[in-house]
């Protein structure tokens, strides 16, 4: 008598944490994810992107953070969407590619600076009008990928014997750029107040008066973070009606900014 035993095969995949991703990189290759609450990505960990239940890229992390993680993928995805799930696997053995097994992919994979997501911007630069060239820094927050606001503020002095002129100001800035995070295209706005002072003249006079600036440039991304950005525009300074002198940088002018950046 033959007797039939019934053997079970089993396909064993296990999943480790989840997340899901965070921001698409524009070479939609490189994603932002989101650590899962239980375990933070680290290194060379294996991620997957779900839809539906049902797996539509695999990656690995090739750099993790406190805030997040970044998968890189051999080849450009188009499907993959921000708010899809990640999740991570303990199989070590998987090969990814026909061509190139797991091994040699972890190796060839690098780092893609465009994909970090940065949220704060610090520059230091300086302006160049028709009448004053003057040092100023600035302070950005990204409240969405291309949309930053902010700080910004700049000093001023002049001197023409026996007369010195001080002014010191600050603004609030809104600036939108083109691609994500303080890069490409950048146009910026901002208004605030700026505090004058004229000494050494038939008498010392103080004024306080509006400010505005419209720049349009270009924020170009180099590595750890840096940036540099150049752009043209025009300024506003209200006359601050001195009775002694006339300020020349009153009014509406053409204007230079040149400036060093950092993200983090």
């Amino acid at each position: 008598m033959t007797r039939l035993i019934p053997i079970f095969v089993f396909g064993l995949s296990l999943p480790a944490w989840g997340a899901e991703v965070l921001r698409i990189g524009k070479d939609s290759q490189s994603f932002a994810v989101t650590h899962d609450e239980k375990r933070t990505w680290q290194a060379q960990d294996r991620v997957c992107f779900l839809q539906r239940a049902q797996e539509i890229a695999c990656g690995v992390v090739t750099k993790s953070t406190s805030k997040g993680a970044i998968v890189r993928l051999e080849a450009p995805n188009y499907d993959v969407v921000v708010g899809d799930k990640a999740i991570g696997k303990r199989i070590a053995a998987i090969v990814t590619s026909k061509r190139e097994p797991t091994a040699v992919l972890l190796n060839s994979v690098a780092d893609s600076a465009d994909s970090d997501v940065h949220y704060f911007n610090v520059t230091l630069g300086a302006g160049l009008g028709t009448s004053f060239f003057y040092p100023q820094m600035g302070f950005q927050v990204a409240i969405t990928p291309n949309l930053a606001i902010g700080a910004s503020g700049t000093f001023l002095s002049a001197a023409n014997a026996p007369v010195n002129l001080m002014a010191i100001g600050g603004s609030g800035t809104i600036a939108f750029y083109s691609q994500e995070y303080f890069r490409g295209l950048w146009i910026q706005a901002s208004g605030g107040l700026t505090s004058i002072s004229v000494r050494g003249g038939v008498q010392d006079e103080d004024a306080t008066c509006f400010t505005g600036s419209f720049m349009v440039g270009w924020r170009a991304y180099w590595d750890f973070g840096f940036n540099i950005g150049a752009a043209a525009g025009v300024n506003y300074l209200a006359d601050p009606n001195f009775t002694t002198i006339t300020t020349s940088a009153s009014g509406i002018h053409p204007a230079v900014n040149i400036d060093l950046g950092f993200n983090f």
